[in-house]
């Protein structure tokens, strides 16, 4: 999960000092989600994110589509797999969540009946359009990247501590010497230091 949020941030140019207010975990596997809201703590540091949100309906973020494992069925079903495929690309969201549940789905194709498990498919996930998502196996992860005024300070607090540190790296000077500190800068850069002068 963080290393998927590190990549979308990454890609999209938003520096992990900048806060951003949410991150989506979605996945239809309760016990990974059950497992990342242990480790929510970790991925909101990680992330530099403010809250953290999990979901076990992946489909308000990414389209489900069933693709069949052609090693596998093919030797089954012959030449009964060009329509087979189409059949199943074919398949409503409530049809594959049932497939999800069941692990079995029950088909008709050329009036033969066909039995299918849910090892011989293969579901591919796509991302929503206009979302900064990703996704890998069964988890998918949405950034929510609109920052408002008091995230925008923040971020740059954490530009100017950054500055500062490379400063002090640069003096040769330890985190225990007590330094004086002058900032020039613009308005914003008045009101970050009114707000995070302590931080």
């Amino acid at each position: 999960a963080v290393s998927l949020g590190h990549f979308l941030r990454k890609e999209n140019k938003f520096k992990v000092r900048q806060p951003l207010p949410s991150v989506h975990l979605a996945s239809p596997n309760k016990e990974l989600i059950e497992f990342l809201k242990q480790q929510e703590h970790l991925i909101k540091d990680e992330l530099n994110v403010k809250q953290v949100l999990f979901h076990e309906d992946e489909t308000q973020f990414v389209d489900l589509k069933v693709k069949p494992n052609f090693r596998v069925l093919g030797k089954r079903v012959g030449k009964l797999m060009p329509a087979l495929k189409k059949y199943l690309e074919k398949l409503s969201k409530e049809d594959i969540e049932n497939f999800q549940e069941s692990k079995l789905l029950q088909v008709t194709i050329e009036s033969q009946d066909i039995e299918i498990t849910f090892d011989e498919v293969e579901i591919a996930r796509e991302v929503k359009p206009d979302m900064l998502a990703m996704n890998e196996g069964p988890l998918t992860l949405v950034l929510t990247t609109t920052i408002d005024e008091s995230l925008a300070l923040e971020g740059l607090a954490r530009e100017i501590i950054h500055h500062i540190n490379n400063l002090r790296k640069e003096k040769g000077l330890e985190v225990t010497d007590r330094i004086h500190l002058k900032v020039n800068g613009s308005e914003n850069v008045a009101k970050c230091l009114d707000e995070y002068a302590a931080f």
